[in-house]
């Protein structure tokens, strides 16, 4: 699926005119849904592929969405919280997969408070050989 596809009453990529406002917008939106959920239920946006071209063109873009997705997360962290809060025996099981989806989720998108701390650490040399194949 490429992200010149047609998607029906969205933007195309060739129609967009990529401005602050526009660029904004999306990351606004961001902070309270998926990607995936605004392109798929927001027709005046552009289609996932073409964001994601303009987030793999444009560093401004990907910072400003970066925020976005980090603050999206948080909310997402805050409302397992209450959920948390709320658990009684009747609901058990449904908070504990909120729970292990809230920790998946900021291993990945805020790695840097959340995630396992991994350290790796050499000692010694190591060797390099330089290869050439004849074919």
């Amino acid at each position: 699926h490429s992200s010149s596809a047609k998607r029906k009453g969205c933007l195309m990529p060739a129609a967009i005119k990529w401005t602050a406002e526009l660029e904004a917008e999306i990351a606004r939106r961001l902070v309270n849904r998926s990607l995936l959920s605004i392109c798929q239920q927001d027709k005046d946006v552009p289609s996932r592929g073409a964001i994601n071209e303009h987030l793999a063109e444009s560093e401004a873009f990907w910072a400003i969405c970066a925020r976005a997705r980090r603050l999206h997360a948080l909310q997402r962290l805050e409302n397992v919280e209450v959920d948390v809060d709320t658990c009684n025996e009747d609901n058990a099981n449904s908070v504990r997969v909120k729970v292990d989806f809230a920790k998946w989720l900021a291993e990945r998108l805020l790695s840097r408070e959340y995630a396992p701390n991994q350290k790796v650490e050499h000692s010694g040399e190591i060797a390099v050989k330089r290869v050439i194949c004849n074919l």
